[in-house]
């Protein structure tokens, strides 16, 4: 059976159209789910520096542990930019016009970043430790309901 991967309640399938209706939600849902089964999200369990060059809205379809990794990969760059920056004035080296653009590059992916995920966790995180990642891919994997079943309420 059908059913909204948001409340396990049963769905039926519009007329003529590829959307499922959900009632309860009040919702058109796409890819309808089956039997109560929650509906799963995929993602990467790392960042590259690759993902420094996509744009904002390609940004917005990551999962937030992508974005955690992310922002950690940004906030080393950018301290290796600085620091190189830092180095270069203080030998008097004038010229490091493609640092100060990477290392502005940097600092505007960096808001970016943490903008996305203010939005979604309520917080900007200060600092991101391999064993707070760790954590956070656990609960993600294992979490106690992560893999459970709706129980499905007819109508």
């Amino acid at each position: 059976m059908k059913t909204c991967p948001y409340c396990g309640s049963p769905v039926a399938k519009e007329n003529e159209s590829n959307y499922y209706e959900c009632e309860f939600c009040m919702i058109k849902i796409k890819d309808a789910e089956e039997d109560g089964s929650r509906k799963t999200v995929p993602f990467r369990e790392t960042a590259d520096e690759e993902d420094l060059y996509k744009t904002t809205p390609e940004l917005m379809t990551f999962h937030t542990y992508e974005l955690l990794c992310l922002l950690k990969l940004i906030r080393q760059k950018r301290s290796q930019k600085y620091n190189e920056l830092y180095k270069k004035a203080a030998t008097g080296n004038t010229d490091s016009q493609e640092s100060r653009n990477d290392y502005q590059f940097l600092t505007k992916k960096m808001n970016i970043v943490e903008n996305l995920l203010l939005q979604r966790l309520g917080y900007i995180p200060d600092s991101l430790y391999d064993s707070f990642l760790k954590k956070y891919l656990d609960k993600i994997k294992n979490g106690k309901k992560t893999n459970e079943k709706m129980k499905i309420y007819s109508k």
